[in-house]
């Protein structure tokens, strides 16, 4: 007998211990579990009246240089970590080389940037700051990151089965790939399967925008992990009230992603209340090893709605869209 009960309570305290280890020990998803990062100062607008707008999307860091759109301006600013003013590209109109809403960008190499106008469904390349030529007529695109892998663009734009997009940058061609979501009508799965794509150079991460998932691809395409973070409390009611999905409207819980440090960090959406949503909370995730693996819970505490991130080495810049301004943590 007392034998079976030492069984009985030993096999509890495996099952609490697998447990604890599976939700990470200590990160259960509550407001209340996402410490705050450091904040280091906040970057304002210096040197130049028109330097970036409250409508920044994308921010990249290359050589210790910020890159970052900005889509009322229709311009793609650079500047240093300080925030003085280096240079631009781009300009504010619809003609060849100009944008109505410029949101997407990656560098191809050190002098040439592939940006996209997702209000006229042209891609625009830049070499050394001066025009080189337009791609129109695409389909429509969304803002969600995009990226570069060998001599592919990966990137999310509409298409019926609402699959990923690949363009060869040698033959201008788009091939599809990736697993999507069927909601049994073309538009609201077209719309539904918006996805940040972004790479570590060995693989392509997409995160959902209406959910927090993140999924894991080979180079060819080929679906590695979905690691998804519904069961996280802090995205409980809004999954709720989004049982029935619609076309017209969806929550932006996958605000933006990006990798550095053999890590992803993923800027989530929330619930504040019935009326206000954030977007100041941080999931790191650790890519190395075999599978992705939620490696802590962060809060960007001097801000409530961040609409995009980077990280170099341990610096964390986000730009606060209702403020204006960048803000600089530590990590």
């Amino acid at each position: 007998m007392w034998a079976v009960l030492g069984f009985k309570y030993f096999f509890i305290l495996c099952l609490m211990s697998l447990l604890f280890a599976c939700s990470g020990g200590q990160n259960n998803g509550y407001i209340s579990d996402f410490e705050p990062l450091e904040f280091d100062r906040q970057i304002d607008r210096l040197n130049d009246t028109s330097f970036f707008s409250d409508a920044v999307s994308h921010l990249t860091i290359y050589d210790d240089t910020l890159v970052m759109a900005d889509a009322r301006q229709g311009v793609l600013f650079f500047c240093t970590k300080d925030g003085e003013l280096l240079s631009s590209v781009g300009r504010k109109g619809e003609g060849p080389g100009e944008f109505l809403s410029l949101h997407q960008f990656v560098r191809l190499n050190d002098s040439t940037y592939f940006m996209r106008d997702i209000y006229k469904n042209k891609i625009v390349y830049y070499t050394n700051a001066h025009f080189v030529r337009d791609i129109p007529n695409l389909e429509p695109a969304y803002n969600t990151r995009i990226c570069k892998l060998g001599n592919d663009v990966c990137f999310y734009e509409k298409n019926p089965n609402g699959q990923l997009c690949r363009m060869n940058l040698k033959t201008d061609s788009v091939t599809y790939w990736g697993k999507s979501e069927d909601f049994k009508f073309k538009d609201i799965t077209a719309l539904r399967n918006q996805r940040h794509v972004v790479t570590d150079g060995k693989y392509l991460y997409a995160a959902r925008v209406d959910r927090p998932i993140v999924e894991k691809y080979t180079p060819a395409g080929e679906l590695v992990q979905t690691l998804d973070f519904s069961y996280m409390p802090i995205f409980k009611h809004i999954i709720e009230q989004d049982a029935v999905a619609s076309a017209g409207s969806w929550p932006n819980m996958g605000v933006d992603i990006y990798p550095a440090n053999g890590k992803l960090y993923y800027l989530v959406g929330y619930e504040i209340d019935n009326e206000h949503r954030g977007a100041d909370k941080l999931i790191v995730i650790s890519t190395e090893g075999t599978e992705m693996q939620v490696e802590s819970l962060h809060s960007l505490s001097d801000g409530w709605y961040y609409s995009t991130l980077a990280v170099s080495d341990d610096e964390l810049y986000a730009f606060e869209w209702a403020q204006g301004v960048m803000h600089k943590y530590k990590l």
